[in-house]
């Protein structure tokens, strides 16, 4: 069973009102009310959805685990090609419909400027990790 505490504690810490998760799926407000005291069930999709907009695991929201956050995806091979990562991280971006800045949706531009923020910083890890491995420190 669902822990409608969690996900209102969720949606808070993260600025996503549950009047969004209502209307993604097209709930009454009082929905979570009856799912929270038994009268409805809330099914594993729809957890599993809720999971996924609130960066965290279906199995946190049912008190199955005390780890809130979602394991971060990594794409095939580590250190890989960038532009490899980046197209994997922005599809996983894209796939987030409640991906907002000040509450309202990202426009392309904003997409765009995200991608190369993206982009800049996986390149800045690169150069670290490199440097690292051959040794040499910040310092030098």
């Amino acid at each position: 069973m669902v822990n409608i505490d969690k996900i209102k504690a969720l949606a808070k810490e993260q600025g996503v009102s549950i009047a969004f998760i209502c209307r993604k799926f097209n709930l009454e407000r009082n929905y979570l009310n009856d799912v929270k005291y038994g009268k409805s069930k809330m099914s594993d999709e729809r957890i599993a959805t809720i999971a996924e907009i609130l960066n965290t695991t279906p199995e946190y929201l049912k008190d199955e685990t005390d780890i809130k956050e979602k394991a971060p995806a990594t794409p095939e091979g580590e250190g890989g090609d960038i532009a490899s990562d980046l197209t994997h991280y922005m599809e996983i971006l894209e796939s987030q419909e409640s991906l907002m800045f000040d509450g309202e949706p990202l426009d392309d531009e904003s997409k765009e400027l995200l991608l190369i923020s993206l982009k800049n910083t996986m390149e800045l890890a690169k150069k670290m990790k490199e440097r690292k491995k051959s040794g040499l420190s910040d310092n030098k």
